[in-house]
């Protein structure tokens, strides 16, 4: 008896659902829909659970109608649940207000008091938009006024200087340029050799001492090649014919007045790609890929060669810099440095130097070349690192050789084009 009890109990719950499904369907448009469609879910999945926790009503006659109706008031609850409703316009509003247009809505509330006159905007206050901006002009990173931050100011670059200078500058403005002393004659000669091989007719030679601009006259170079002015000086760098020996004491004076002579073009309005003497040239592509790196970024004011493999160090023996206020602080801090520390190379003073900028890839104004495309002599000469990779360098770079090491290895290479050594 007591059974038939708990089988009516559950088959009057089972009506009760299905009557529930039925009006909750019939009055779908007019009542609080959410609300009824999370009844029936419930009391649905209550009487699932009862279901299962009843087997013997397996063996009733109402087993099929029983679960029918249930499986029927489940499945359509849930579609009705996943089905798009439609709301009426005040619904709308309420659920989905509109989003002011007034500005005052940005404000904090105590500035939305509408009886509070109107802030006014000043020319300041705009910001510039895209087409305001003019994308020839380079970016220069903010820099705060004081002492510390003057440039120094030059007298005018002699006019015989200027006039080499202006005939030997490219199209876009660049001069090819190197910084040498008559010990390094031939180095100067086999570098202008692979110039004129790779189609570059225009560069410049600034002579440490006269003995060198005899040679490169002599040599047919004339044009090429001017007397750095003894007021240039910071120190006496006296005229060798030798070699000058990594750290040896002239070395410090020949990469002094490497800066010295780049700050002064730069000054002049002159965009600078330096080049150290024992770099060969290898590609006519050279120049048009050095333009179109800085063109197409205004952020870019100086591109360097690496010394290393590790992206952090820059190499003073191949750069190209833009003649900006950035770069010229550059060569300032660099000259500063090597004045107080006669035993500091350019390239040391220079890295120390460039510490001071922003050096984030995305915002940077030092722009780092490939080492893949442009080697130093480890990764060149020892690594062979274009050629296993497939590359084809833009210039070989003997540094790391020293003596007649740094002439050997070039001849090995095939990249030594004077006919003979004196």
């Amino acid at each position: 008896m007591e059974r038939h009890a708990r089988q009516y109990f559950l088959l009057a719950a089972i009506v009760v659902v299905g009557l529930t499904a039925f009006y909750s369907t019939t009055f779908t448009h007019t009542a609080q829909v959410t609300a009824l469609y999370s009844v029936s879910a419930q009391d649905a999945q209550a009487v699932a659970q009862a279901v299962a926790n009843e087997p013997q009503l397996a063996w009733t006659r109402p087993t099929h109608t029983v679960t029918y109706t249930v499986t029927y008031t489940v499945t359509y609850t849930t579609t009705h649940i996943s089905s798009p409703t439609h709301l009426t316009t005040e619904e709308q509003r309420t659920l989905c207000p509109p989003v002011p247009s007034s500005p005052a809505a940005d404000l904090p509330e105590e500035d939305q008091d509408p009886a509070k006159p109107a802030k006014t905007v000043s020319a300041a206050d705009v910001l510039p938009t895209l087409e305001d901006q003019d994308p020839a002009e380079p970016t220069e990173p903010a820099k705060p006024a004081g002492d510390a931050d003057v440039l120094p100011t030059f007298e005018a670059i002699p006019d015989a200087i200027m006039n080499r200078v202006r005939k030997n500058t490219h199209d876009d403005g660049t001069l090819v340029t190197a910084v040498v002393n008559s010990g390094m004659a031939n180095y100067t000669l086999n570098w202008i050799s692979s110039l004129l091989y790779t189609g570059v007719t225009k560069y410049l030679v600034f002579c440490i001492d006269p003995a060198l601009r005899t040679i490169l006259e002599s040599a047919g170079h004339g044009e090429h090649a001017v007397d750095i002015p003894a007021s240039w000086f910071h120190r006496s760098v006296p005229p060798s014919s030798l070699f000058e020996s990594y750290r040896s004491s002239s070395y410090f004076g020949v990469t002094h007045a490497k800066s010295l002579v780049v700050q002064r073009l730069l000054h002049q309005e002159v965009q600078v790609l330096f080049s150290d003497v024992d770099v060969v040239f290898l590609s006519r592509h050279l120049l048009p890929f050095i333009n179109g790196m800085w063109k197409t970024r205004d952020e870019t004011h100086m591109i360097f060669s690496q010394e290393g493999f590790d992206r952090t160090t820059i190499n003073s023996g191949f750069y190209w810099m833009r003649s900006s206020n950035v770069t010229r602080r550059v060569l300032r801090d660099t000259i500063t440095m090597q004045d107080a520390e006669p035993h500091t190379t350019q390239q040391q003073a220079m890295n120390r130097a460039l510490g001071k900028l922003d050096m984030d890839m995305r915002t940077s104004p030092v722009v780092y070349l490939d080492l893949f495309f442009f080697p130093h002599g480890l990764a060149f000469f020892r690594n062979n690192i274009p050629k296993r990779f497939g590359a084809e360098a833009f210039i070989a770079h003997a540094n790391y050789f020293v003596g007649d090491d740094k002439l050997q290895i070039l001849k090995k290479e095939k990249l030594w084009y004077l006919e003979t050594e004196d």
